[in-house]
């Protein structure tokens, strides 16, 4: 099943802040877009084998556009520069369906939003979907300079504008960002939501464990880390197709595999946006990424094979399937490709992995999941412990 494309136009490009492009995309026709939820992302198509992510900051409630905001950062991998130097007023462009790894809870009484440098994006289409539904939230905007942030023109005429608070490095006391007071105690209902720089999302997240948020309450989403890419070296198998592959220190799963023409969808590559995300229901990963909780990686049934290892040199195997239909008919998926609402992941393409011991005898049953898989069959050498759990 190959994925929905957009054909959209740059209908809008403003530069704001300090090196922050605007995008406003429609349709050429003026049809309406899909709608989307709060903290929804698209892939931009920028370029021949250049895929990007990038956070919807539009109303949800306005169909007639995609508004988005991007950084030129200067250790751009293309995505960035491409976007800054390529979608001008007028370009076509090709984007995927919205889909959305960092949602609103739907129990929420009380939302707190805090959004660091460009990680507020996602944050502004939060709080004009919590103002439409009449909930409790605030927003915290923080930076290191005022005259270098984006958005504070739209914030600060926006409805809810009486919501937002700005802390800037620059300024005075009076409007530092006292975390344990804007956080409160973490009680059932109140939840907080983050996105910025790897750095300042760290502190945020302490800062809310220490309120005594439990991590269900704690709603964050990355967008750059530093990869760790340490670690022995362990085999990769497709066993469709015969190929194996040995996996070197230093080196990711996925460019072994690619080597010798096995092709899995990616995007961020660093452990960030899920899109290679597979399930191990037998196990124990070597997780390295940021998208899992604590609790998921506890779980040691998921791995993110851009940045994450095998801590052993066994083998499993891996097909692909479908399961998104089924999800959506037990009412437990929103719709898009992503997280169900019963915190499962799913992608439109599943994969169904046999695991094996070393003498290659089949130890148990479990499945993985990414976008557009080109190999039906996948095998890194590891042996697993559980058993495949169902529905998503």
């Amino acid at each position: 099943m190959t994925e929905e494309l957009l054909d959209v136009v740059v209908r809008k490009r403003e530069l704001q802040g300090d090196g922050v492009v605007v995008l406003d995309l429609t349709r050429r026709d003026g049809a309406p877009l899909p709608m989307f939820d709060a903290g929804a992302h698209v892939d931009i198509h920028i370029g021949p084998g250049l895929v990007r992510q990038y956070s919807l900051c539009s109303n949800p409630a306005d169909p007639s556009l995609y508004r988005l905001g991007v950084l030129r950062d200067p250790a751009s991998r293309g995505g960035s520069v491409g976007v800054h130097d390529i979608l001008l007023e007028g370009h076509e462009v090709q984007i995927s369906l919205p889909r959305n790894l960092f949602a609103l809870a739907a129990d929420a009484r009380r939302s707190v939003l805090l959004g660091g440098g460009i990680g507020v994006t996602p944050i502004i289409a939060m709080a004009y979907a919590l103002h439409a539904a009449g909930q409790t939230f605030e927003l915290h905007y923080c930076g290191r300079e005022r005259k270098r942030s984006a958005f504070l023109a739209e914030l600060a005429s926006a409805p809810f504008a009486a919501q937002v608070f700005t802390h800037f490095d620059d300024e005075g006391p009076e409007q530092k960002l006292y975390l344990a007071k804007v956080l409160g105690k973490g009680e059932a209902g109140v939840h907080m939501y983050t996105c910025g720089p790897a750095g300042f999302m760290d502190w945020v997240i302490q800062g809310a464990r220490k309120q005594g948020y439990s991590e269900s309450h704690i709603h964050k989403e990355y967008f750059q880390v530093e990869v760790d890419n340490s670690g022995g070296s362990f085999e990769v198998v497709a066993a469709r197709s015969g190929k194996t592959v040995q996996v070197a220190e230093g080196q990711s799963i996925l460019a072994a595999l690619a080597q010798v023409g096995v092709k899995i969808e990616i995007s961020c590559e660093q452990g960030v946006c899920g899109t290679c995300l597979c399930d191990v229901l037998e196990g124990e990963p070597d997780h390295r990424d940021v998208y899992l909780t604590d609790d998921e990686k506890a779980g040691n049934d998921q791995i993110l094979v851009c940045c994450s290892r095998a801590k052993s040199k066994n083998s499993c195997w891996i097909s692909k399937g479908n399961d998104h239909d089924r999800c959506r008919q037990l009412s437990q998926c929103n719709g898009h490709a992503g997280r169900c609402r019963v915190g499962h992941h799913h992608r439109w393409r599943r994969r169904t992995v046999r695991l094996y011991s070393v003498g290659g005898l089949q130890r148990d049953r479990l499945t993985a999941h990414a976008v557009g898989v080109h190999e039906p069959f996948l095998s890194f050498q590891r042996a697993f412990q559980a058993q495949w759990r169902g529905v998503c």
